[in-house]
């Protein structure tokens, strides 16, 4: 191997090694904000069905769970009048 082609050689290795930790720079980032939006979709679903509060404090966790799961905003239930629609209808 000539010292030319070994200095290619450690050239893409030094590039592959940046890339290498921008790839895991990013991965961390994206990691972190997976966990971050489990662990409010998680609470918002124990608080949905949480007895020890009231029905409308229920509902307004229901709403924002539903929202943090990209449910369409015509689809949420919202008010009294639109859960009757919903099984009235």
């Amino acid at each position: 191997m000539t010292l030319n082609e070994r200095k290619l050689i450690n050239e893409y290795y030094e590039r592959m090694r940046i890339v290498d930790e921008e790839i895991s720079i990013l991965l961390a980032q994206f990691v972190d904000m997976i966990n971050k939006e489990y662990i409010f979709i998680h609470s918002e679903l124990e608080l949905s069905f949480n007895s020890d509060l009231s029905s409308p404090e229920q509902a307004k966790h229901s709403e924002k769970l539903a929202e943090a799961c990209k449910v369409s905003n015509d689809k949420i239930i919202r008010t009294r009048d639109e859960l009757d629609d919903f099984f009235l209808n």
